[in-house]
């Protein structure tokens, strides 16, 4: 919040001593850019929603000072005066009483003084305000916090993907392969290989079962760290690219799922599906290079995830999510025909999305479960 208000202030400085703001005359004060201020575009994270609540809490804050002030240009001095001795008993008394009052130094007496002119100030401010008409409050008060497109389509996402996910237990349908990770398989094979019908498995095996990850998500972080890990000396990722390059013919690199990227599990879901017979011949490559003939965890849990129909029913799904809702959505917010266009133009192509979803996608969802089940059958 602190970074906000020193690049206002700076802001204020610069257009104050510009030859265009010496041509124009007056100064621009914090107060009044603050007054002006009327929202603010970020992305979704904690940390910069709570500075657009900060900010729209300042600029309330500079509203009620410069009404106070307006409202105190309207006073007699008696009144004035009258309010200043009221506001210093009050100080004085909080302080602890006069002799401890007596006992503070210079500064922190000033410092008590000009908040407590700042206290007359907003009082009166607040006062002022209530007696505006309702547009005024209004056109005072006003603050639109803005999100980011790209957030959205992400949050879409991680949401769509977590319904998705328990879909397979409300349809009654077998869900993807199990990915356990290194350390828990060991737990998993055991859950899965020694317990005989109507036994009931201990603690540690449910709860390892429960945490351990399956389905597109899981695959994909897989792939990226396969095919591209974000560390140069992980994976496969120069093998691999040579080896595509070899046997498809095309340049191609994994979408970068091993990092925070938009659109990134979207797209490794449409590669792993268009591809997954070119994937496939590759880890077998790998397989076949290796001293002892056999693919390593991750790689083992690939094959796994691409030789599993509910796992490709999910890459499907999110595939067609990508090319129906994601692409054309972030090309629509991130284009503009006309050079007005901001983020407050945009509540009529959301409400048409969230209308595409709602009556399309949710039908070819549950299509696509029903034909991985008719598969399996």
């Amino acid at each position: 919040m602190i970074d906000w208000e020193n690049t206002l202030k700076k802001i204020i400085d610069l257009y104050n001593g510009s030859p265009f703001g010496k041509h124009v005359g007056g100064l621009v004060k914090f107060i009044e850019l603050l007054i002006k201020l009327v929202g603010m575009n970020t992305d979704h994270c904690a940390k910069e929603k709570k500075d657009a609540r900060l900010l729209e809490e300042l600029k309330a804050w500079a509203v009620d000072q410069h009404l106070g002030e307006e409202a105190m240009l309207g006073l007699s001095m008696e009144e004035i005066n009258k309010l200043y001795n009221t506001a210093e008993k009050e100080m004085i008394k909080s302080a602890g009483g006069q002799s401890k009052w007596n006992a503070l130094s210079g500064n922190v007496k000033a410092d008590k003084r000009a908040k407590m002119v700042e206290g007359i100030l907003a009082k009166k401010g607040k006062e002022a305000f209530e007696d505006l008409e309702e547009n005024e409050q209004w056109f005072l008060r006003i603050f639109i916090w803005a999100g980011c497109g790209c957030h959205k389509d992400l949050n879409t996402v991680c949401s769509g993907y977590a319904a998705m996910s328990a879909l397979w237990d409300v349809l009654g349908l077998p869900g993807p392969v199990l990915l356990a990770n290194w350390d828990n398989d060991p737990v998993i094979q055991e859950r899965t290989t020694t317990l005989k019908k109507g036994d009931v498995p201990t603690l540690a095996q449910q709860h390892t079962f429960e945490k351990s990850s399956r389905g597109e998500i899981k695959a994909a972080q897989i792939s990226g760290a396969i095919f591209n890990h974000k560390d140069n000396k992980e994976g496969h990722h120069d093998v691999f690219c040579f080896w595509w390059w070899e046997h498809v013919g095309i340049p191609f690199t994994f979408p970068d799922t091993s990092n925070n990227c938009f659109q990134s599990y979207c797209d490794a879901a449409a590669a792993l599906l268009l591809y997954k017979d070119v994937f496939i011949e590759f880890l077998e490559h790998l397989r076949i290079n290796k001293q002892n003939s056999q693919l390593n965890h991750m790689e083992q849990n690939l094959w796994n995830a691409l030789h599993c129909e509910a796992t490709l029913a999910e890459f499907a799904v999110l595939a067609i999510y990508a090319e129906s809702v994601s692409y054309p959505y972030m090309k629509s917010i991130c284009t503009s025909r006309d050079k007005d266009q901001n983020m407050l133009d945009l509540g009529p192509p959301h409400h048409r999305v969230h209308k595409h979803m709602q009556y399309y996608f949710k039908d070819l969802v549950v299509a696509f479960f029903t034909g991985a089940a008719n598969t399996w059958e």
